[in-house]
């Protein structure tokens, strides 16, 4: 069964974002990101003796120059990589235990070490966030990436070379892969309607276009944009926590027992409306009827929401035995929690 990682708010962004840069139009933030798992690269320069630092990018880009010491390796050596290819059912989860307490033996990933990745925050695709991820999952409890990557560590003076360290193999011993950030398929289909789903892909991925061989392009039902790229500074270093906040509240919802909404501003002098009705919410004819609902009591209130406004509605299962006047008062009450409605 094919399974997906779901990150918590830290780790989807360190994940997605330390390794992945891009420039960003938008001001940089004055004060730097803090947070539990991200060091600076003055940090790194001062404890280089201390920790095991570790070029996510693997071996291939540690010979075009990398950190004097790092061990090189990438988070497929740490995943279901081997056989099949993307898609295919158990491809890129993480090792059972006992074949990835060999591998992060052979890499010399002490259990009891300070292990710091880094990436490369103009090119990369969160590989060091990834890496992070398997460790922690893995049981390891100092586990950091640095903020800015490579070119961060590069600024700071950090003594590169060409070429990985021979890593120090090691004994290491996990016992089980803690599954707390990990759903499958199935079981998000169970709680679809109580979730929060955020995309961090660009606009063209989350829009429809199938860039890297996906079988299907667009975006799930109800997701939430929130591009990576919108939590960089210009230099690729992650924007401050109280950026981060901005970012985030930009795409707060309300839900009642029918509706969940969400709000925000499209640029225009319009107003817009999309909806979603999952399959367990009923069969097609139901998710049509539903869908009627929903845009008759938009249509029925559009004088009561400001111009500018795309609204986003996902229904829940509650709504399936309402007719116009509950859609019309489910929604008024949302739109007034958005304090937007107009009287």
């Amino acid at each position: 069964m094919k399974r997906t990682a779901l990150f918590l708010a830290g780790i989807l962004a360190i994940s997605s974002l330390s390794g992945c840069g891009a420039k960003n139009s938008a001001s940089d933030s004055s004060e730097p990101f803090e947070g539990k798992y991200v060091v600076t690269a003055d940090y790194v320069k001062e404890n280089l003796d201390d920790i095991i630092i570790v070029d996510a990018r693997g071996e291939d880009e540690a010979k075009k120059g990398t950190v004097k010491g790092a061990v090189a390796t990438t988070w497929q050596y740490l995943a279901n990589c081997e056989d099949g290819e993307a898609g295919d059912a158990n491809w890129g989860c993480i090792l059972d235990t006992k074949r990835l307490s060999e591998r992060l033996g052979e890499l010399g990933l002490a259990k009891d070490k300070e292990i710091v990745l880094f990436s490369n925050a103009e090119k990369g695709w969160g590989e060091d966030g990834r890496i992070a991820w398997e460790l922690i999952a893995a049981g390891y409890e100092d586990v950091k990436i640095v903020d800015g990557g490579i070119k961060a560590l590069k600024a700071a003076g950090v003594e590169t070379v060409k070429g990985a360290a021979e890593p120090k193999p090691v004994s290491v011993e996990i016992d089980s892969i803690d599954e707390t950030h990990v759903i499958n398929t199935d079981e998000l289909k169970e709680i679809y309607d109580d979730c929060k789903i955020v995309d961090t892909r660009t606009d063209k991925e989350y829009n429809g276009k199938t860039m890297y061989g996906e079988a299907n392009g667009g975006h799930l039902p109800g997701a939430i944009q929130i591009r990576y790229t919108d939590l960089f500074n210009s230099d690729s270093t992650l924007k401050s926590n109280e950026d981060f906040k901005r970012v985030y509240t930009k795409r707060k919802s309300y839900a009642n027992r029918e509706l969940v909404m969400y709000i925000a501003k499209n640029g225009t002098d319009t107003k817009r409306l999309g909806v979603s009705v999952s399959k367990k919410v009923g069969n097609s004819i139901v998710r049509h009827r539903l869908a009627r609902l929903v845009r008759e009591a938009f249509r029925l209130n559009t004088s009561h929401i400001p111009d500018g406004i795309d609204v986003v509605v996902v229904v829940k299962a509650g709504l399936r035995d309402k007719g116009y006047a509950e859609t019309s008062n489910s929604m008024i009450h949302l739109l007034k929690l958005h304090k937007i409605y107009i009287a």
